[in-house]
This record gives C-alpha cells, sequence and structure tokens, in this order.
C-alpha cells in the first residue's frame, strides 16, 4: 500500500485540495455512470493522496477515487433543482474521459435566508475556476496536468 499524504503533487491534486478546504461542500459519488449517486454533506473532509489515487475521509467513512480516470474538469453553474425557482448550484464534477461523472462537489449553502447567493461561495468557485481552467467551464486532463480546453464551454 502506498503512503497517502495530505500534500497534492500534480495540478488535478491542487484543484481538488483546494476544493476541499473551501468549507462546507456536498460531495456526490456517481459509481454506476449516472445511475445511482451518493451524497456527503461536511465540513470535515480531508483529502489524502496516495500514488494512484485520492481518498475523501469524513467522520462516516472514505472513498477512493483513481486520479487516472478523470479525464476532464468541469465547473458548473446551473439552475439547482432542489432549491427553488431562480436558485443556482455551484459545481466542480470530476469526469471520466468519456465525460461520465466520478465525483462532484458543490458549495452549500449557497443562499443567506433572504435568498441572496453568499459572495464569499460564489468568489472562491470563481477563482478556482479562473485559476485552474481559464475560466472556461471545461478542461480536460493529462497525466494528472489540466492541459487544455474544450472547444465551445467558454462562460461569462
Amino acid at each position: 500500500m502506498s503512503s497517502r499524504t495530505t500534500v497534492p503533487g500534480s495540478e488535478l491534486e491542487q484543484l481538488i485540495a483546494e476544493a476541499a478546504a473551501s468549507g462546507r461542500l456536498i460531495w456526490t459519488m456517481h459509481p454506476a455512470a449516472g445511475k445511482a449517486s451518493m451524497e456527503v454533506f461536511t465540513t470535515n473532509v480531508s483529502v489524502l493522496f496516495a500514488g494512484k489515487r485520492f481518498d475523501l475521509e469524513t467522520e462516516g467513512g472514505h472513498v477512493h477515487v483513481l486520479l487516472d480516470a478523470i479525464g476532464r474538469v468541469r465547473f458548473v453553474r446551473e439552475p439547482d433543482p432542489h432549491a427553488g425557482a431562480g436558485r443556482e448550484a455551484l459545481r466542480l464534477r470530476l469526469l471520466t474521459p468519456e465525460g461520465a461523472e466520478l465525483v462532484s462537489c458543490s458549495w452549500y449553502p449557497l443562499y443567506d435566508e433572504q435568498g441572496t447567493m453568499l459572495a464569499d461561495r460564489r468568489a472562491r468557485w470563481e477563482a478556482l475556476r479562473a485559476h485552474y481552467a481559464g475560466g472556461r467551464e471545461e478542461v480536460l486532463v493529462r497525466d494528472r496536468a489540466l492541459v487544455a480546453s474544450v472547444a465551445g464551454t467558454a462562460q461569462p
């Protein structure tokens, strides 16, 4: 078994670690290519890197994700079907090269009691998208580096 560390060794690992450090997130695992999912609501998630995988560790368990299975990273701002009319979700999706979703995280809560989007959550998501994807919605992953944009995926 490889040793585990909190120190990211690649650009992809850095993105995952920075997202996890963003505060409260909803982590969603998609083990059956969109036919099943599992959500974890937590502020206390640890991300550990262990050779070919990363581990999400929580008080209630853990998830292992193969880093080399990730072929795309997508930053998504979309209507949130669970939050009511006019509310959006901000997500980071880790996808296979073919576009199947493996793991995603959503910033939560995203709105205050008055229904206003929390500026610090939006700013954190936008900063990650700007730094790791050059403001694009989606980038490709090659050898754990975020290297190329996917045509036609720019977001305003």
